[in-house]
């Protein structure tokens, strides 16, 4: 599956998503999983592996393309695509 993101544009992903195998094919994302203290920034041609169960966040840093692997005994997983917009102080 094959999604493209805006600027600042996020997509999270809902359910059993470990395993799940996240390539920027264009652009700049950042991804973020639950209890990991590591920011994870993909260029174009790198992947990530999701690796912790919970939600995860995909957010693109410039205009980009992301490609998500379909995996073998995936329990369902759910996109939900948006912009995050901060409220003001």
């Amino acid at each position: 599956m094959v999604i493209f993101l805006s600027k600042s544009e996020l997509i999270s992903i809902i359910g059993d998503s470990q395993g799940l195998s996240i390539q920027c094919s264009d652009g700049i994302v950042w991804v973020t999983q639950p209890n990991d203290r590591k920011d994870h920034f993909l260029g174009s041609g790198e992947e990530f592996t999701v690796n912790r169960l919970g939600t995860v966040i995909v957010e693109a840093h410039t205009d980009a393309a992301i490609i998500f692997s379909e995996r073998i005994g995936s329990s369902g997983v759910a996109f939900s695509k948006g912009r995050y917009v901060m409220a003001p102080p």
